[in-house]
């Protein structure tokens, strides 16, 4: 058993938060999320920015009609509701339009149009669509996989003969298709929330993403719709009622957030309903946020910059010291990780939570509601250095982190743990809690503490880490 160490105290200085430190300790594996590119977090102003403008500038203003522009309506040259959109090597322009149950193939400059599948009315007959929404390139087999969403089937028409089309699967409300560099077809079904993967040879499908119901965690997908594949055999996935849009890599069992999860709404953070996503060789992910009527550009990263950038930036401090002291006491992340580790930090600034409070919702994450709370003071540390001992957060005012030593001793004491990290942290950066302080005369006016003095008028806060 390491009995509590003697007390080290360290000064830091890191942004405008001045640290000193208390411990004893021992660490574990850091896997820490940090945020660079896009977003911007100060103590002074701990908030995540958003980007407002492509990183990559060349955009235009204005968009031209490539296809369509004539009107509702059946005739060759006109489209109606028209939803999924492909384009192949040679620049012509898939589309697939819903209410006429076709799919048009559009020559990009040329004028040149011509149906591909269906345009044989509503129906189920071999030579029908019924509501195709999406559909895709087969170039190894010269034929185009189309999702006949209300004939629950997927089907591939072959270009030399479209009154034959072979029925790939069935019983499936297909929201997406898509194809990856083998010829693999990976199918997205909106009322099992999940996608499956369809090799040629093979009797069954393999679920690739999903299949855990509806609902919100990296395993589940709500009412996915079209779905991208990259070189990588990546899957994306617009996961239309979670707002958000999923990458789940080869063999996966679970998903990552790489654009929205911030709920519903119209900020630059957020994606309501999205429907269509593309990836890029520059990895920028394109997004049809459908009800928010805009096609919106995200870069893979920026989800998990917007989770870290809402983390209490007193917490950041306390994984970067924690690290040093390791260091400083002679061991490694590694030696610590996965043992019998208590951690007791105290904590009683709330500066983040204001300050997280007054952001404009489009620069407030999801996280930030959760990351606010003072209890990650001692969590994050266990979860991070994935240490196995009792953890608490305590906040009894200016005693914090005095109170958090003493429970770390009796900790060790009782072989509750192995080994106790101890300390406390205060972060200054919101003015509302200097002023509420004030108006109960807490504030020294000077700016000096008189402790046990008959002359004692307040006290002065100071930034700390100990």
């Amino acid at each position: 058993m390491i009995k509590p160490s003697t007390v080290t105290t360290n000064v830091m200085n890191l942004s405008t938060v001045t640290t000193k430190t208390t411990n004893m300790i021992k660490s574990s594996t850091v896997t820490a999320e940090t945020a660079t590119h896009k977003s911007k977090t100060t103590v002074d102003n701990p908030t995540t920015q958003v980007q407002s403008k492509p990183k990559y500038n060349k955009w235009k203003e204005y968009g031209i009609t490539v296809a369509g522009g004539h009107g509702y309506g059946d005739q060759l040259h006109q489209l109606t509701y028209s939803f999924g959109i492909c384009v192949d090597d040679n620049k012509a322009i898939l589309i697939a339009d819903i209410h006429n149950h076709r799919i048009v193939e559009w020559k990009y400059n040329s004028g040149s149009v011509q149906i591909v599948a269906g345009g044989n009315g509503k129906g189920n007959r071999d030579d029908q669509l019924d509501t195709p929404i999406d559909a895709i390139v087969d170039k190894e087999k010269n034929a185009i996989i189309v999702c006949d969403s209300w004939n629950f089937r997927v089907v591939r028409w072959f270009r030399q003969s479209q009154t034959n089309p072979q029925i790939l699967t069935s019983d499936i409300y297909c929201g997406g298709v898509a194809i990856d560099k083998d010829g693999s077809i990976y199918v997205s079904d909106q009322t099992k929330s999940e996608v499956r993967q369809w090799k040629e040879g093979d009797t069954d499908e393999t679920l690739v993403a999903g299949g855990n119901g509806n609902g919100n965690r990296r395993d589940q997908l709500y009412s996915p719709y079209h779905i991208f594949v990259d070189e990588d055999y990546s899957l994306y996935v617009a996961d239309q009622l979670n707002y958000r849009v999923m990458k789940w890599t080869k063999d996966a069992k679970e998903g990552i957030i790489v654009a929205g999860g911030n709920g519903r709404g119209d900020g630059l953070n957020q994606l309501t309903e999205p429907t269509g996503v593309i990836v890029n060789n520059l990895s920028q992910i394109i997004i049809a946020d459908t009800s928010n009527n805009r096609i919106i550009q995200w870069y893979e990263g920026d989800a998990q910059d917007a989770k870290a950038g809402s983390v209490d930036p007193c917490h950041r401090l306390l994984m970067l010291k924690f690290v040093h002291l390791l260091d400083d006491a002679g061991y490694s992340v590694e030696k610590v990780n996965g043992t019998k580790t208590s951690v007791r930090i105290g904590q009683f600034s709330t500066d983040h939570a204001v300050t997280a409070a007054r952001m404009r919702p489009e620069h407030r994450s999801r996280f930030h509601g959760p990351n606010s709370l003072l209890y990650n003071a001692s969590t994050r540390l266990s979860y991070h250095f994935n240490l196995h001992g009792p953890n608490v957060s305590l906040d009894v005012a200016c005693s914090s982190s005095l109170e958090a030593l003493h429970m770390g001793v009796q900790c060790l004491r009782t072989n509750e743990a192995d080994m106790a990290v101890c300390g406390g942290v205060n972060g200054i950066f919101a003015p509302e809690n200097f002023l509420q302080s004030s108006l109960i005369s807490a504030q020294s006016p000077d700016g000096r503490s008189r402790s046990f003095s008959a002359d004692a008028n307040g006290y002065a806060k100071g930034k700390n880490f100990n």
